[in-house]
């Protein structure tokens, strides 16, 4: 049911992509499930002068809990191995097969570590880049 929610999934065969909004996918999953994947969202004090709120944006979280489980890694590695047994594990749970999924899965490391390359450590706050 909630996969239905953000439009479905290709995995689970509930996708149509004619009918999938990414704004409304992005809205749901941040606001109805307090989740945020490509980018996370805040509202707090300015540390420069505490009377006024500001924005903080900073970027989603990965997978697996740092980035360097990602950095210089190999589909051969332990860690990245188990990741992606476990990915095509509940993707079969979800109603997929698994050799149907496995190189999607690995597609979707892939695009994870590229990410992992390229993120920063450190929070975001949108008064500092402007």
């Amino acid at each position: 049911h909630e996969l239905l929610q953000i439009g479905g999934w290709n995995i689970s065969g509930d996708f149509n992509v004619s009918k999938w909004d990414f704004q409304t996918t992005i809205e749901t999953i941040h606001n109805g499930y307090n989740i945020g994947e490509l980018f996370s969202w805040a509202v707090s004090a300015d540390a420069k002068n505490s009377t006024f709120n500001i924005i903080q944006i900073d970027q989603g979280a990965l997978s697996l809990p740092s980035r360097e489980y990602y950095l210089n890694k190999t589909m051969d590695d332990e860690v990245i191995k188990a990741f992606l047994t476990f990915m095509c594990d509940v993707g079969v749970l979800l109603g997929s097969k698994y050799d149907d999924i496995v190189d999607q899965m690995k597609d979707v490391i892939e695009f994870e570590t590229r990410l992992a390359n390229v993120s920063a450590c450190s929070f975001v706050n949108l008064e500092s880049i402007l």
